[in-house]
């Protein structure tokens, strides 16, 4: 058979002349079977259930007891290097020294100190140096300790007597308290209702 080539489209035929000569159009020319894994026969509906092989990191640094990450068998990963280069500073080709200042600068763009203490158990030699693993809880405690609760506005009195008077006051000392002898702290999202318990009281805020 003459491997010249008929194109179908539309209604209209082509010819594709020069093929003639060729053995064979494609690597799958005589294709007779192919295998299919476990994934494939669960796609094809083969099989009825899939569970995915676990995948087994390879030993790819060493954590130091002070805190430096070795690479063991470079070249790294890029993913693994993406990470070492948020929570670590580099030191030499090979070696990055883990910072708490580094760490909190991850944390506080979305990364979370459990996602790095995996990350090291699943690629360093096990266990985690004691130094280590006590560096990493501490880290874990000290950034659940603190909660932005948003923008304040600051009050300023005449004299401590009002400042006092406004922060023992049965609705106002709900939304705000006392910063210092004369002033008033509150939440900016309280604003409005601030605003309107002064005025109650018979007091004017300026606007700023």
């Amino acid at each position: 058979m003459s491997p010249t080539v008929i194109l179908q489209r539309r209604g209209t035929t082509s010819t594709v002349w020069g093929t003639d000569e060729l053995p064979y159009l494609s690597r799958y020319d005589g294709l007779l079977y192919f295998r299919i894994n476990a994934f494939g026969a669960w796609c094809l509906g083969i099989t009825k259930k899939y569970t995915p092989q676990a995948t087994v990191q390879r030993i790819a640094m060493r954590l130091l007891p002070n805190l430096d990450v070795v690479a063991i068998d470079p070249p790294m990963r890029p993913g693994d290097r993406i990470i070492l280069d948020r929570v670590a500073e580099q030191r030499s080709d090979h070696v990055w020294a883990m910072t708490q200042a580094k760490i909190l600068t991850a944390v506080e763009s979305g990364f979370a100190v459990g996602q790095l203490r995996e990350f090291l158990e699943a690629r360093v030699e096990m266990p985690l140096p004691q130094t280590a693993s006590v560096f990493l809880d501490d880290l874990q405690r000290q950034t659940t300790m603190l909660r932005d609760l948003g923008a304040a506005c600051w009050i300023e009195c005449v004299d401590s007597t009002t400042a006092m008077l406004l922060a023992n006051d049965r609705k106002l000392r709900k939304l705000c308290e006392l910063s210092g002898a004369n002033r008033l702290v509150f939440l900016a999202k309280d604003e409005t209702a601030v605003r309107r318990v002064l005025r109650e009281l018979g007091y004017m805020l300026p606007s700023t």
